[in-house]
């Protein structure tokens, strides 16, 4: 168990995250100066009292105890001996790691305790404190409806769908977004996503399910936030598509235990979106007659781990000697091209033209190979987790031949898949 899931449930009951961002809004509202304080407590006799200056390192802000103070996501960090206490005033504690309430209240000078905001798990919310806390400025909701995002107008008349995730889950909401209209009897529907998935979602107002694209990653991360901290997920005008999130963002437990067993198609349709059909759009692409002599390697996804570079490198002197041109997909100047290959980075839907008139992909399981399942191009797929292999295979977008599928394991290795492609690309 992670550290994470270890101060979530040792320390705070279940799905109360929520309540203790709203105690942090409203401590903020209620004291007109606050201060944060960062201690090590470093000793296991407790003998270091708050107000005792240390040295620490925290989230990159460097408090020497030297009297010079520095911030914490906009507030003042300073020694608490050098705060004016009094009824206007506040103090956050922000501990390296989580202690109980008992052990923190022995090393809390009672002087201070009537205002201190203090959680075992704030440790692990601190990264959220700085994109949470001034939200409420950001969003206005009024009976029930989404008015306002900062300066923009949102309509009532509209039905605004957020997609905040990847390219398979924004895929999976795009395949199922016709059907979901139809059946919720919806008119008009906003799409908000983010700007790297804009070309993948203009192909999908032809499909008749979206009225409307707007493209915002800053809104599509407040309507994020403003769902986890409100445990709010739809509105009369308004829908986050993606799986209910807790403030550590990870999938709520609740959500996740209704999940088990149910492939992403199926968690889609009927967790996120609660659909009686499966009516799935894909785009269409046309079928390539004479495909390019060009092998596109895939080797780098954020959800899996590579395989051994050798098992790259075999191939791409296999198929160069067999008068193949070879690339390898990379994003940026981060991620390098397998020896022998041209590196290539294109748009999106760019990318998944040019890997449809080439004579085979072989990837690593990654959001661009859910995009690739909807081509027509011969499609190698390699899983190092065996959860994505069980959850979220290419053939639930579309179940065609020419997808091959491979977990890699002690009686599956890299040698046997290595055979397996080569034999059947000629």
């Amino acid at each position: 168990m992670s550290d994470i899931e270890n101060a979530e449930s040792e320390y705070l009951p279940s799905d109360s995250m929520t309540a203790l961002l709203r105690s942090y809004l409203e401590f903020r509202k209620k004291y007109s100066k606050i201060y944060v304080y960062c201690s090590n407590f470093l000793t296991c006799e407790g003998a270091y009292l708050l107000h005792k200056d240390l040295h620490l390192s925290f989230s990159g802000y460097i408090f020497d105890g030297d009297g010079e103070d520095t911030t914490f996501h906009d507030l003042p960090v300073m020694s608490l001996e050098r705060v004016p206490l009094d009824e206007n005033t506040g103090i956050i504690l922000i501990p390296p790691e989580p202690y109980s309430d008992e052990s923190a209240k022995k090393m809390i000078d009672s002087k201070f305790e009537p205002y201190i905001f203090y959680s075992p798990a704030v440790y692990y919310l601190s990264d959220h404190f700085g994109m949470l806390a001034d939200h409420q400025k950001i969003v206005e909701v009024e009976g029930g409806y989404l008015t306002r995002i900062k300066n923009v107008p949102f309509s009532r008349d509209k039905m605004y769908v957020v997609v905040p995730a990847s390219i398979g889950d924004t895929l999976f909401i795009l395949g199922y977004l016709r059907e979901w209209k139809k059946e919720n009897s919806i008119p008009f529907i906003s799409l908000i996503a983010k700007s790297n998935h804009e070309s993948l979602v203009d192909k999908y107002v032809g499909i008749d399910c979206i009225n409307e694209i707007i493209i915002s990653n800053d809104i599509v991360n407040v309507l994020e936030c403003y769902s986890i901290i409100h445990d709010t997920w739809k509105l009369k005008n308004y829908f986050y598509a993606y799986n209910k999130k807790n403030v550590f963002n990870e999938t709520k437990r609740s959500f996740a235990k209704r999940a088990v067993g149910m492939t992403m198609r199926e968690t889609y349709r009927n967790l996120v979106l609660r659909l009686s059909e499966d009516k799935f759009d894909i785009i269409p692409f046309s079928v390539c007659s004479e495909p390019q002599k060009r092998i596109i390697l895939s080797p780098y996804a954020q959800s899996e781990s590579m395989p051994a570079m050798n098992f790259w490198e075999a191939l791409a002197e296999y198929f160069t000697a067999k008068g193949y041109k070879l690339y390898t997909n990379v994003k940026d100047d981060t991620e390098k091209a397998i020896a022998g290959t041209a590196p290539i980075s294109l748009p999106l839907m760019d990318m998944a033209d040019f890997c449809n008139e080439s004579t085979a992909v072989i990837t690593l399981r990654s959001g661009l190979s859910d995009l690739l399942a909807m081509t027509n191009v011969p499609l190698f797929t390699l899983y190092a987790n065996e959860g994505h292999y069980k959850s979220s295979r290419l053939r639930d977008i579309r179940d065609r031949e020419n997808i091959y599928e491979y977990l890699i394991s002690y009686s599956l290795t890299l040698n046997h898949i290595y055979d397996d492609i080569i034999s059947k690309i000629r």
